[in-house]
């Protein structure tokens, strides 16, 4: 998260949890990484990002516990998009086997990763297997 642009893009007059959301959202990264970094560009008091800290940490632990979440979406924003299509494209085509994608993926059984196939490729039409057949998710 560049400094120069955090500096640019953060809002005062905003509430400070709006703004961790809004920016974390933008960044990709945790509202805590944020906090730390408007708190070192010295746009809040040491009090404050402690008060702040502390309720950020609680709220993520928090969800972490809840077990809430989508795992298909973590699994493409963790193995990257491109990635992910082009694994999923292969194993499709039958020129990588499903037990290597899975491994690839981190994925110990085969219906998350027929659920992430959806998230890649929503409205494409794909070959999926070497006689031409042509299917459309």
């Amino acid at each position: 998260m560049p400094l120069s642009s955090l500096t640019q893009r953060y809002q005062e007059s905003q509430a400070i949890h709006v703004e961790l959301s809004r920016l974390a959202h933008h960044y990709k990264v945790s509202t805590p990484v944020v906090l730390r970094q408007i708190y070192d560009l010295g746009k809040i008091d040491r009090t404050r990002f402690w008060q702040t800290n502390q309720y950020e940490l609680k709220r993520v632990i928090k969800y972490i516990n809840s077990g809430e979440g989508n795992f298909t979406k973590s699994l493409v924003a963790r193995v990257g998009r491109r990635f992910g299509l082009a694994l999923v494209a292969n194993t499709l085509e039958g020129h990588t086997t499903y037990s290597v994608a899975l491994r690839l993926l981190d994925v110990k059984k085969y219906q998350p990763f027929k659920r992430s196939r959806i998230t890649w490729r929503k409205n494409t039409t794909v070959n999926h297997n070497k006689c031409g057949r042509t299917y459309s998710h």
